[in-house]
C-alpha cells in the first residue's frame, strides 16, 4: 500500500495504491482530488481497511493550515473511501478508539470498526501535541492503547517526550527529545531520534524498565522488524539493520548516491518497503530481506 504514482501505469494517476509485496502491477485504490495529497496511510486492525489523510494543502511542500483536510478510511477489498472526521492532521488507530488532533490537543475518541464512525465524547489525552508540517502527528501508538507523544515545543532540544495510554493517564516521562519516533509492535520498546549537540542520534527505550541505550550515531527513520529482533534506519545515504538488543554489528542493507530511508517492515518479516530521493519527491521501492535478488521499484513520486 502507498501514496502516490506507479511507474507502471501509462498516465501517471495520484492516489492511493496497492501492490503485491513480491512486486506486480499495482491497481488504483482511491483517486485523489486537484491538488490534493493523499498522505499517511494506516492499517487498522483487520489488515484490509485502513485510515488515510486528504490534506487541504495544495501542494506537497505545502503546510496544512485549516481544517479542510479530512482522515477518509477505505478497503484495499472495496475501497470507497468513508469520511470518518475533518482534520488537517493524520490519525493513528489505538485500543478502540481514533486519536487526532484538535485545536492542538490529541484526542481519542471511540471509532466503531463494523460502520466505522465515531461513538460518543471525544476525550482529552493531552495538550499540547507535535504536528508536523506534512500533516503527520508527533505520536506513536501501538494497538494495546499505550503512546508515546512528543509536546508541541518548537525548539526540538526543549521539547519533551510522554509516555501515557489512551486516557491520558501519564506513565512517565520519556528521555530524549525529537518527534521521529516508532514504538515497537508490542509497545514495550520505543526508538526516537535523538537531537543533541546539533546532532541526531538513534536511542532505543526499554519503557517498562526505563532503560535507554544509544542505538546508532547520525541517523534517522528507524523502523521495527515484526519480531521486535531488528531496527533498520537510515544513516550516511544507506540503510542499515542491526539487532535490537544494540549489540553486534550493523549490517549494511541497502546504499545509493541520494537520499535513502526505511518505510516500513512486512508483517512476515521478509520484506522491507523503503524511499530513495527527497521527501515529496521519493521513489519507493521493496527489498527483499536475506535474498540475492534486486529491490522492485513499486512506485514514482510518492
Amino acid at each position: 500500500m502507498f501514496s502516490g504514482s506507479p511507474t507502471t501505469a501509462d498516465k501517471l494517476t495520484p492516489g492511493i495504491w496497492k501492490v503485491s509485496a513480491n512486486g506486480g502491477t499495482p491497481s488504483l485504490l482511491v483517486r485523489t482530488e486537484k491538488d490534493r495529497p493523499l498522505r499517511w496511510v494506516h492499517f487498522l486492525p483487520d489488515g484490509k481497511h485502513f485510515l488515510y489523510l486528504l490534506s487541504a494543502a495544495s501542494s506537497a511542500g505545502d503546510v496544512p493550515g485549516s481544517v479542510e483536510g479530512e482522515i477518509y478510511t477505505a478497503s484495499i477489498d472495496a475501497p470507497s473511501p468513508k469520511l470518518v472526521k475533518k482534520s488537517e492532521f493524520a490519525a493513528e488507530y489505538s485500543d478502540g478508539a481514533l486519536l487526532f488532533v484538535e485545536n492542538g490537543a490529541l484526542m481519542a475518541q471511540r471509532l466503531n470498526l463494523s460502520t466505522y464512525t465515531l461513538d460518543g465524547q471525544a476525550e482529552l489525552v493531552t495538550s499540547p501535541v507535535a504536528t508536523l508540517g506534512n500533516g503527520r502527528l508527533g505520536a506513536t501508538a501501538s494497538f494495546n492503547g499505550n503512546l508515546a507523544i512528543a509536546d508541541a515545543i518548537a525548539d526540538p532540544r526543549a521539547r519533551r517526550l510522554f509516555w501515557r495510554d489512551r486516557t491520558g493517564k501519564d506513565l512517565g516521562e520519556v528521555p530524549g527529545s525529537g518527534a521521529m519516533l516508532r514504538l515497537s509492535p508490542s509497545g514495550k520498546q520505543l526508538a526516537l531520534v535523538n537531537r543533541r549537540n546539533g546532532q541526531s542520534e538513534l536511542l532505543v527505550i526499554d519503557l517498562a524498565r526505563q532503560v535507554t541505550s544509544r542505538f546508532a550515531g547520525e541517523s534517522n527513520s528507524p523502523v521495527w522488524s515484526p519480531d521486535e529482533h531488528w531496527v533498520a534506519y537510515a544513516a550516511a545515504r544507506a540503510i542499515y539493520r542491526k539487532p535490537a538488543g544494540g549489540l553486534g554489528e550493523a549490517e549494511l542493507l541497502l546504499d545509493g548516491q541520494e537520499p535513502i530511508r526505511p518505510s516500513d517492515w512486512s508483517r512476515d518479516g521478509k520484506y522491507l518497503l523503503y524511499q530513495v530521493g527527497p521527501l515529496g519527491r521519493s521513489d519507493l521501492y521493496v527489498h527483499t530481506l536475506d535474498a540475492k535478488t534486486p529491490p522492485t521499484k513499486l512506485a514514482a513520486s510518492v
